[in-house]
């Protein structure tokens, strides 16, 4: 019986990114070393982040590193690690959150996917030589505490003791609001005294000035609306007189429409993946290309983005949903500012 709990464990000390086919990605950040103004050395740390979206890893790392260390076939491999995932998904379907291999606590988001997070006092940067457990049953218990601070996915009743810390917590929380409460009376006619100042030495003089170039601009606004465009004549050369120039100048000036009254469309990235390696990279893309897909590669925070360029959010949308199709997988779009769909 592989223990895949421990692998995960060395593995993590091994390597900075890999992947769980079917689980998700662990991603690893540094810190350098440091040291205090009372002259205490700290270490430089090793740590991960979980990401539940990347499930997907075409060079099966993980799945290799076992069958080394275990010496047994790849099959094997994938059999006994589909029934540990099965046991790990149907403990968080029971309980709504799990502890993985005792350094990261698991949950299902209300998106549907999982998400993780790790004890910021563990780090991976040297590996232990003693034959001890890798993580100490303190930070067992913190990491139980930390997985405490995800919301409830079912209802669970509480204990007294549990009860009785609640209420502790709630009179402490009263008690600091209303210390607070206190500074903030005698902040009140301060920052009443600091706002008068401001409007009369600073503010005040700025609206002046920002009237005055505003009543600028809106003259040149007019003469430029004043001037026949061939955004507002029809296609006998007549002028339109349904359209009023004024608005044709303001869409212009917004992006909305181009210099010829065509309306402009928003460019958006449909992504397919994303891959440390740019060999896998370039294989998903050349997958894509033989299909039909004008599929290109973008680097983003060190990693690749294999995605579909498209113009606009109803072109965005079936554009994913036929890359969910081909890819088995979910796929996320990006707007001209980088902002997801999910």
């Amino acid at each position: 019986m592989i223990n895949f709990d421990k692998h995960l464990k060395e593995l993590m000390y091994e390597e900075d990114f890999f992947i769980i086919p079917s689980l998700g990605a662990f991603i690893a950040s540094f810190t350098q070393a440091e040291i205090t103004d009372e002259g205490q050395l700290i270490a430089p740390k090793k740590s991960f982040d979980f990401n539940g979206l990347l499930h997907v890893d075409d060079t099966d790392k993980f799945i290799n590193y076992i069958k080394e260390k275990e010496n047994i076939s790849k099959g094997e491999v994938i059999d006994q690690l589909k029934n540990y995932l099965t046991r790990f998904k149907n403990g968080l379907n029971d309980n709504g959150k799990m502890i993985l291999a005792d350094v990261c606590a698991i949950r299902v988001s209300d998106q549907g996917y999982l998400e993780g997070k790790f004890n910021p006092e563990l780090s991976f940067y040297t590996k232990p030589s003693f034959s001890e457990p890798v993580v100490p049953i303190s930070v067992s218990q913190k990491i139980k505490e930390e997985i405490n601070q995800f919301p409830q996915v079912q209802g669970e009743e509480l204990t007294e003791e549990e009860e009785n810390a609640e209420y502790t917590g709630d009179l402490e929380e009263e008690e600091s609001n209303n210390k607070w409460l206190k500074y903030l009376l005698y902040l009140i006619p301060l920052l009443l005294i600091f706002g008068a100042l401001y409007y009369v030495i600073l503010y005040k003089p700025f609206e002046t000035k920002t009237t005055i170039v505003a009543e600028e601009n809106l003259e040149m606004e007019q003469s430029v609306a004043a001037k026949p465009d061939s955004v507002y004549i029809d296609a006998n050369g007549e002028i339109d007189e349904n359209v009023n120039p004024q608005d044709v100048v303001e869409e212009i000036k917004q992006g909305l429409v181009d210099q010829e009254g065509n309306a402009r469309l928003k460019r958006f990235e449909v992504s397919a993946g994303l891959f440390d390696l740019k060999e896998n990279a370039e294989k998903l893309v050349k997958r894509m290309g033989d299909a039909g897909f004008d599929a290109e590669i973008k680097l983003v925070n060190g990693m690749r983005r294999v995605y579909v360029p498209v113009n606009g959010i109803e072109a965005a949308e079936a554009m994913s949903n036929r890359i969910e199709q081909f890819t088995g997988d979910k796929s996320v779009y990006f707007d001209e500012n980088g902002i997801s769909n999910r």
